[in-house]
Formats: C-alpha cells, sequence, structure tokens
C-alpha cells in the first residue's frame, strides 16, 4: 500500500525527521509497503504535499501532531479531503492525551494513540487484505453510528524487536546538511521523575506504569553504525531527555561508544545526578557539550510547581564539575510558568549568573500540554494560549494574574542580555534593557538579516 507520513514543524524548531515516524516507516517497509515522508515547515511545503496526494493517491495518510501543530490540521485535512479519498489519521502526543481532538475536524477518520509501530501495521494489513479494522487497539475511528473508541495495546517492552528507524524515505543527507553536519538520535522512550510540566508523566499516568524503556547499548551502536555507512556526519546529539538516567546502560553504552566512534557529541544531564565518574566518561568518549534542565532559578517555586527536587547548590556543582573538565555547558530555562512573576524570574536570572563562565543558557516559554499537571491547572483556571498560531516555546500567548504576556515575553527577550552583560543591575527596568540592547539588534535582524 502507499503511505504518506507527515511530520509538522510550523513555528517549532525542531529537526526535519521525526523518530517516531521513522519507526512505523521501517515497520511497514519490512511488510513491502511503500512510503513517503514529508516534513511541514511552511505555507509551500503544504502545496508540495497537496500535490504529490494528487499524484501518487496514497490509501492512507498519516500525521504527528503536537500540541500546537493541531491548529494548523483544521486547515490541512478538509483540503486534502477535497482532492483525495486517503484514509486520514493523527498520532502523536496531542491525540494520545486529549483524543477528544478528533470531533475537532470533522473530515479526520480516526487518532492513534501512544505508540504506533504496530496499531498502524495492523490498520495496513486489514485494509489490504479487506478486513475489519474497527477493533484494532490504541484507534479510534469515526463511524455513521459515532466514534469507536478501543483500548490501549501493552507498551512496546523490548525495544531491540524493533526494526532500526528508517530515515531513506527522507532525503536525510540534506537534513543533515541543513543543520550543519549534525546527526540525532533518541535511544530511549519515557522518564521516571515527575515534572509537572512535561508529557512524560502524563504517559506514565495513562498507561498505569513506568514509561521508561531504552534500546540495549549495543543496538544503540547498530544504530549509529548503520547511520555512519550511509550519511556523512561530524557531530551527533543524543536527544534522551537524560542521558545517565540508566546507570549501568550509560557505563556500557559509552565505553562501547568510545572504542567505536570519534564523533563529538552532546547531551542532557539532570543536574543532580551529573558526578565525576560521568562526567570523565563522557569527556573520554568525546562530549563536546552538555544541556543540564535548571528550568527556574528559585528553589522553592522548582521544587513545589515544577516538582523538581533539586537544590540550587546541586545546580552550581554540577555546572562547576562540568566547566572544570572544560566542557561546554547550556543551561535551559523556563519563563512564564503558572504561579511565576517579575521576581521570581529575577531569581532565575541571579542563579545563571553563578554559574561557570563557559556556560550558555537558553530560555523557552511555558506552553501548557494536555494531561499534564501544569496543564489542568491552566485549564481550570481559564490560562490557555488566547490565540491559536503562534511560534511555541519563543512567542508568549498566556497572562496570568500578576504575570501578562507581555511582561513574560520581555523576560524572555532580556535573558540572554541580562546573561552577557552581567554587570546589568537587576533593579533597573527590563524595558530599559529591551529598548537599549535588544531593539535595535533586532531591528538590525529585521533589516539586514542575521546578526552575530
Amino acid at each position: 500500500m502507499q503511505i504518506f507520513l507527515v511530520y509538522l514543524t510550523i513555528n517549532w524548531n525542531q529537526s526535519g525527521y521525526n523518530y517516531g515516524l521513522g519507526y512505523i516507516a521501517s515497520v511497514l517497509k519490512e511488510k513491502g509497503h511503500n512510503i513517503n515522508f514529508f516534513t511541514i515547515n511552511n505555507s509551500s511545503d503544504i502545496e508540495l504535499l497537496y500535490e504529490q496526494i494528487k499524484l501518487k493517491e496514497p490509501d492512507i495518510i498519516g500525521f504527528y501532531v503536537s500540541t500546537y501543530q493541531f491548529i494548523y490540521l483544521k486547515e490541512i485535512i478538509p483540503k486534502i479531503k477535497k482532492i483525495s479519498k486517503s484514509f486520514v489519521i493523527i498520532g502523536g502526543p496531542y491525540p494520545t492525551l486529549k483524543p477528544e481532538c478528533i470531533y475537532e475536524i470533522p473530515e479526520l477518520d480516526a487518532i492513534v494513540r501512544g505508540e504506533g509501530e504496530f496499531p498502524m501495521l495492523d490498520l495496513v494489513e486489514a485494509f489490504e487484505h479487506k478486513t475489519d479494522h474497527l477493533l484494532i487497539k490504541n484507534f479510534w475511528y469515526k463511524t455513521k453510528e459515532g466514534v469507536v473508541k478501543n483500548d490501549l495495546r501493552p507498551l512496546i517492552n523490548d525495544l531491540d524487536k524493533l526494526p532500526l528507524p528508517d530515515k531513506s524515505p527522507l532525503d536525510y543527507q540534506q537534513e543533515i546538511n541543513r543543520h550543519g553536519g549534525i546527526n540525532r538520535f533518541i535511544f530511549s522512550r519515557g522518564c521516571i521523575f515527575e515534572c509537572t510540566y512535561c508529557s512524560n508523566k502524563a504517559y506514565t499516568d495513562l498507561y498505569n506504569k513506568t514509561y521508561y524503556r531504552v534500546l540495549s547499548p549495543q543496538r544503540a551502536i547498530e544504530g549509529i553504525e548503520s547511520d555512519a555507512s550511509k550519511y556523512k556526519f561530524k557531530e551527533i546529539i543524543f536527544d534522551d531527555d537524560t542521558i545517565n538516567l540508566n546507570e549501568e546502560w550509560f557505563l556500557e553504552f559509552f565505553a562501547l561508544y568510545k572504542k567505536e566512534f570519534t564523533y563529538p557529541f552532546i547531551c542532557n544531564m539532570r543536574p543532580d545526578i551529573v558526578n565525576p565518574v560521568a562526567i570523565k566518561l563522557l569527556k573520554d568518549a568525546g562530549v563536546k557539550g552538555i544541556w543540564i534542565g535548571v528550568e527556574h532559578g528559585n528553589e522553592e517555586f522548582r521544587r513545589t510547581v515544577l516538582k523538581r527536587n533539586i537544590k540550587n547548590e546541586e545546580i552550581i556543582n554540577a555546572f562547576n564539575l562540568i566547566a572544570k573538565n572544560n566542557i561546554k555547558c547550556y543551561a535551559q530555562i523556563m519563563v512564564g510558568l503558572p504561579f511565576e512573576n517579575k521576581e521570581l524570574f529575577l531569581d532565575t536570572v541571579k542563579l545563571c549568573r553563578k554559574l561557570p563562565i563557559r556556560s550558555t543558557n537558553s530560555i523557552s516559554i511555558f506552553n501548557p500540554y494536555p494531561s499534564t499537571e501544569l496543564g489542568k491547572i491552566c485549564e481550570q483556571n481559564n490560562w490557555l494560549p488566547s490565540r491559536g498560531k503562534y511560534h511555541e516555546r519563543s512567542e508568549a500567548a498566556i497572562s496570568y494574574p500578576g504575570f501578562s504576556k507581555e511582561e513574560i515575553q520581555l523576560c524572555a527577550d532580556v535573558f540572554p542580555s541580562l546573561m552577557r552583560f552581567k554587570f546589568i543591575p537587576l533593579n533597573i527596568p527590563l524595558n530599559i534593557v529591551y529598548y537599549t540592547l535588544v531593539f535595535p539588534r533586532k531591528l538590525i535582524h529585521r533589516l539586514f538579516g542575521k546578526t552575530q
């Protein structure tokens, strides 16, 4: 059968390749089905998708969709149905955690919840052999009688049994080149922690069991070897949320990696499980940089609102240890959280200013996700985005009592300058910082292109 798999990344700074769709593609291709990948970044990509649908007439079109991409499907799917008889499905975090979205697009045929590899295979084979597909687990279907809601099947416990994710339907070399020669890998699924802003905890609640699983170290190495035989790349980013979450796996994997590869790499760690043994192993294996989830600088706020029971001292010690080993370290920060205000934001600035000079900081604007603890709080208090289409994580769209979206945007905009020029006192109005340091750069960027 002819199947289109589509990844939406409009107004979202993400890679053009999605590992979830890659695994689905590999499972389907093993059974002889034809797969086409599409990444939708802009209106031109959407038009190209329409053209290819007319040309190839796919049997099934599957979209991977996150929370703030769903609104675009309200325009895309009706247009698809005007030019095609394709069976249209959406999967990914949003329909998994908010399946009621099936009612929001009349032309949508079905949603798939949770892990989609084997549900999609069952569906495709049911279509191919013209057998009943309405009872396939993980799917909700629209019928003339209403919506059929099937239960979830168990999680895939042994990820090694899956074929390696397929990248061939996409020009993956071009994707690597577009990101400066960087290749990205994800070996794990889920997380054991309970951060209130993260969908991983919502997935754990959905399945009523620990969601975390990881490829064996040898299988992960095979994935890198497979890419190395097909593509040219000079650096790797490991996108797993916490690379040393499973210590036994961590030690074995990087011992193998050091023997097999010389690619410099970047990975993610939690500050409370950064330790000398882990940092030495990463350094010996060729680590170039480490992302650390600081999230917020106020210890009490971080503990009570975000449920990250990590002390500021632990964060500072983790950064100092990494910097002592001449490794670049990047702090991940959020602003615009429920119950936050400008004063609490300045606590984040104060903490980040204590981090080693080698550290670089990245700030994201909080957006609530369905079924997360903070998502539920936002829904209960009507603290939801006031408009549908905006740049996720970089554009403020929610106002709270005592912290408007304009103030949140201002905090996000001036944060890099407050970190770059640490001599700026924090008691001066932030709009002065903005119009002195930020606005001129934005104006130059708008007029002449990227600034240095």
